[in-house]
C-alpha cells in the first residue's frame, strides 16, 4: 500500500505516465487514473475504475459473479460472490 501511495505521488508531482500492473481489483480502482482490461490478450474496457467496472463485465472476463459498492468517493468495490461455470 505505501508503494503504490508512494508511486502515485510520485507520478501525480513529475506528470510521469506510469504503467503498473494489478491482480487486486480495489487497490486498481483506489490507484488507478484508467485501467485497461485484458481479456485474451485483447482490450476489453479501458476508462476510470468506476465507468468500467460493472457486474457485467467481472462476468464476462472473470466468470465471477460479483456485487460492486460504490463508496462515498465514488470509488467501486468489487465483492466476489460465486464463480461462474
Amino acid at each position: 500500500f505505501d508503494l503504490l501511495t508512494l508511486l502515485k505521488n510520485l507520478t501525480q508531482e513529475n506528470d510521469f505516465t506510469t504503467l503498473v500492473t494489478l491482480h487486486h481489483l480495489d487497490l486498481a480502482a483506489m490507484f488507478a487514473d484508467e485501467i485497461i482490461v485484458l481479456k485474451e490478450g485483447t482490450v476489453y474496457a479501458q476508462g476510470a475504475p468506476k465507468d468500467i467496472f460493472t457486474e457485467a463485465m467481472m462476468e464476462d472476463v472473470y466468470r465471477v459473479k460479483t456485487k460492486i459498492y460504490m463508496d462515498d468517493k465514488d470509488m467501486p468495490h468489487v465483492i466476489p460472490l460465486e464463480a461462474i461455470n
